[in-house]
């Protein structure tokens, strides 16, 4: 799909063969229940067994998978097929206590432990061997990491929800460079005889989403804007890029079921007690006030080719991508399976995690058309 040809001839094939409607410009739009699904190339799992998947990272042919299950680092070389791993779970030195963040580029892997007061980033080899560990002295919970340029930008939430502050790390260096503060609606919802009540945000809804682009750069959108904003990670303004026009897509009875099987596992065990949620998921279905459709943008990836996938609807049959491009070389929505959620999209293959209730976890790489 990244060759386009200039013909029309050429447009009116896409429109057949991947039964979207498309035009060029900034008018681009998207059918709303035609998309590609990726040919999945690797399955990865099924062999080296993977127990509570975080993330998961591509760079060329290697593909590095993150846990929370002891060891937390996979190392998965495509070519060979050789596979290592790596990182012990514990409170003793170079362990890990709480992986939730990776990041990869051409000399190390990253990983983020969160520990609040207390978040790391600890930097491996290629091939496991320690390198640096520094701490993150930004006050509250890290819960993401991102390679970009020479360094490196960490999510960090104070223990207000509505909060969060994205830092740079880059030598010794540590300099925020947003600081993001939206209304998160919530509702309590009681646990019953299982569990106590819980506070759960309501899902779908707008609320500001960033990226890192593949030259190093921050891609931003905020709710009601039109536009995904690019800029450098010092706030200068390099480009606007115009979202691809869509009717908005409606959040149906299977979607909001779907949804409070993710965010409510049937299969999970708290505190010793199997399936915790089961009276709090169907009060849940009942008292979340979901929106009627949609959000425009619900997540966003960088691509290396230039552009950024963005994320949508999650629907009950899977997640629906579309990739947002100037040249909109691009124009047809992707579609991943219903319990995979796409993670990064490389130069060759999407990464997809699955983490089916009760069964085998794997990672997917879908080859890119």
């Amino acid at each position: 799909m990244s060759n386009r040809s200039p013909r029309a001839i050429w447009v009116g094939a896409l429109v057949l063969v991947f039964g979207c409607y498309c035009s060029i410009g900034s008018t681009t739009a998207y059918a709303q229940n035609d998309c590609i699904s990726p040919d999945i190339a690797h399955t990865l799992g099924e062999e080296q067994i993977l127990h509570e998947v975080v993330t998961a990272r591509v760079a060329d042919q290697t593909v590095f998978v993150l846990t929370q299950s002891d060891p937390v680092l996979h190392r998965f070389d495509l070519e060979s097929g050789s596979y290592m791993a790596w990182g012990a779970k514990g409170e003793g030195p170079g362990e890990v206590q709480n992986p939730q963040g990776l990041a990869v580029d051409e000399d190390a892997v990253y990983l983020l432990d969160t520990q609040p007061g207390a978040n790391r980033i600890l930097a491996y080899m290629h091939d496991g061997t320690p390198q640096e560990e520094r701490r993150v002295e930004a006050s509250g919970v890290a819960a993401r990491l991102e390679q970009a340029g020479n360094g490196l930008l960490v999510r960090v939430s104070p223990f207000q929800e509505s909060q969060q502050t994205v830092l740079r790390v880059s030598g010794d260096a540590e300099t925020v460079i947003d600081e993001i503060e939206e209304e998160q609606p919530t509702v309590r919802i009681d646990g019953g005889e299982v569990m106590r009540s819980m506070s759960v945000a309501v899902p779908f809804r707008p609320e500001t989403t960033w990226t890192v682009t593949h030259d190093g750069h921050r891609a931003v959108w905020t709710p009601g804007s039109g536009t995904i904003i690019i800029e450098t990670l010092e706030g200068t303004l390099e480009r606007r890029l115009p979202l691809a026009e869509q009717e908005p897509i409606p959040i149906t009875d299977e979607d909001q079921a779907a949804w409070a099987h993710r965010r409510f596992p049937e299969g999970e065990v708290l505190f010793g007690r199997e399936n915790p949620y089961r009276e709090i998921r169907p009060r849940a279905l009942e008292e979340v006030p979901f929106p009627e459709t949609f959000a425009p943008v619900l997540e966003m990836k960088g691509d290396p080719a230039g552009g950024i996938w963005v994320l949508r609807a999650h629907k009950h049959d899977g997640q629906r991508w579309t990739y947002e491009d100037a040249s909109r070389e691009r124009a047809a929505m992707h579609c991943f399976p219903a319990d995979g959620e796409l993670v990064d999209a490389g130069e060759t293959f999407f990464v997809v995690v699955h983490t089916p209730p009760g069964d085998v976890e794997t990672v997917t790489l879908h080859r890119k058309k």
